[in-house]
């Protein structure tokens, strides 16, 4: 079994440059994409906050380590 699919892009220069965006800050029953880059923005956001905080801990440390020396 072979498996093969094409891959066609249609340009619409109906649409102003300006509103490119406004698909995807539809939001709705079924178009959640502004939600869904909000919720990934805010996950991306904890996950530097806790490494941040994991680095600040173990540098103090090691800070106070090299101060005791």
């Amino acid at each position: 079994m072979q498996f093969s699919y094409i891959v066609r892009s249609e340009t619409d220069y109906t649409m102003p440059w300006a509103s490119r965006m406004n698909h995807y800050m539809k939001t709705g029953k079924e178009n959640i994409h502004a939600a869904s880059i909000l919720l990934s923005l805010g996950t991306i956001a904890g996950l530097a906050f806790v490494i941040a905080t994991i680095m600040k801990r173990g540098l103090n440390k090691d800070f106070a380590t090299i101060a005791l020396i």
